[in-house]
């Protein structure tokens, strides 16, 4: 076991909290929108009915809803599970709360208007059903007991694209908008002070050929030398910033590509 997963942003444990009581489900202090959700709870089914319900809403489109252990019968925590998920599991010892079959669970058995054997076990609620037609489902054996036991997984998937496929804007419109009148004030800020710098560079140049009109022409060399490489560089910063400002602003509003 590796608690080091709870450090990560992206995952959110939620402990202490009664999962038959829906209010204190929606309390949880959880993002507006989940890619995976795992139901690790009470392991009782009505309360699992309740926690899908409750946070079934907050599922991304072509998210992932794990009920992480469906169970039968009376349970070491709960004996009243057995009046909700009744079951006839005999031979398997202490662990007869671990489904025997496959059809053993409400969640597992397709009983949408199935009136054989089983349809005398508990029935799932009419919003369930509407829900899991709505959306995909499957059930997974994730292990085997000795007495018999099996672990049991239901999965559903919410109807959309698969996760990842979509990639969501890193800022909304607006925001990406404001950025660029930044980004443009910053650049305007920027023109004119190398334009002033350009303006005061040009009148020292031609403060320095007035003053060498009576020299050599090696002097007048060396004299606007130094003005003229001050003026190229000038330019040069002007043409660079205006550049990053530009492949910025791109970087901002470019479209990502999904492979």
């Amino acid at each position: 076991y590796n608690k080091s997963m709870w450090r990560d942003p992206r995952v959110h444990l939620t402990l202490n909290t009664d999962a038959s009581d829906p209010e204190q489900l929606r309390r949880v202090q959880l993002p507006a929108t989940l890619d995976v959700i795992i139901d690790d709870g009470s392991h009782k089914f009505l309360d699992q009915q309740r926690t899908l319900h409750t946070l079934w809403p907050r599922l991304t489109l072509g998210g992932f809803y794990i009920v992480e252990d469906v169970l039968v019968g009376a349970l070491p925590w709960s004996r009243e599970h057995a009046q909700q998920v009744p079951t006839n599991n005999t031979g398997c010892g202490h662990e007869c709360f671990f489904p025997q079959r496959l059809d053993d669970h409400p969640f597992m058995f397709d009983r949408f208007g199935y009136s054989g054997l089983a349809s005398a076990s508990t029935r799932l609620a009419d919003a369930t059903k509407t829900l899991m037609r709505a959306h995909d489902w499957f059930w997974v054996v994730t292990g085997v007991h000795k007495g018999g036991g099996l672990d049991c997984s239901l999965i559903l998937r919410k109807t959309g694209p698969p996760l990842g496929s979509v990639l969501q804007p890193v800022t909304p419109p607006s925001a990406a908008l404001e950025e660029a009148q930044r980004a443009l004030e910053e650049a305007r800020a920027q023109h004119a002070q190398l334009r002033q710098r350009q303006e005061r560079l040009a009148s020292e140049m031609r403060d320095h050929s007035h003053l060498e009109g009576s020299h050599g022409g090696t002097d007048r060399q060396h004299g606007c030398g130094p003005c003229a490489a001050q003026l190229s560089n000038t330019w040069m910063m002007l043409i660079v910033s205006a550049a990053l400002n530009v492949l910025q602003l791109c970087m901002r509003t470019r479209p990502m590509k999904v492979r």
